[in-house]
């Protein structure tokens, strides 16, 4: 996509300053002012988003790989870059689910070879008669049974676990050690203190 693309957009006003991306295929003017028309236009093609330039609105270039300043989560994507990061398919082609990952995405076929991948290795390195379950207790973070992969739950509670990389279920037991401090409370005694009474 040409970097330089500057097209005027008559329908939004110079003085509409409340201007919102209702997803990277809508923008919206006026959506909470109740004293002006609201507005909904959708970019004349993807990767274009709506800029204030010079007292006027604008479609501009928003496509972050076409700028150069991807930082891997592209809010904007052009066509030419909207493609799985794996086997390069555009998106307008991909039939079924698509999985949002770091750089784009993943059409559903590559994600069931990375989860099959990520599986088998997971599986290699817990050998089938390697197994003792003292090593899956009392653990700093969650460890699988069956992978032995490990993770920090966003929020844990006891139950029934499904693994993410292997598919495996276990029973999951959160466990609370207590521990205690103390404090002096004014001055601390000492033998100096008691040998001065």
């Amino acid at each position: 996509m040409d970097k330089n693309i500057k097209i005027l957009i008559p329908e939004a006003l110079p003085e509409w300053t409340d201007r919102i991306h209702n997803g990277p295929m809508k923008e919206v003017w006026n959506g909470d002012n109740d004293n002006l028309p609201t507005l909904e236009l959708t970019p004349p093609q993807k990767g274009l988003k709506s800029e204030f330039i010079d007292g006027a609105w604008y479609w501009v270039v928003g496509c972050e790989k076409c700028l150069g300043s991807s930082k891997g989560w592209d809010y904007f994507v052009c066509d030419e870059h909207n493609i799985c990061i794996d086997c390069k398919t555009n998106r307008s082609e991909v039939i079924g689910t698509v999985w949002g990952t770091k750089g784009g995405f993943r059409c559903d076929p590559c994600q069931t070879a990375l989860s099959l991948k990520l599986k088998r290795e997971a599986l290699e390195k817990v050998a089938s008669d390697d197994y003792d379950e003292w090593d899956y207790k009392q653990n700093d973070e969650i460890v699988c049974p069956h992978c032995a992969s490990s993770y920090e739950p966003d929020e844990p509670s006891d139950g029934k676990e499904t693994c993410d990389i292997c598919g495996g279920e276990y029973e999951l037991e959160i466990e609370y050690s207590v521990t205690y401090s103390t404090t002096v409370v004014g001055e601390r005694i000492t033998l100096d203190l008691l040998e001065n009474e």
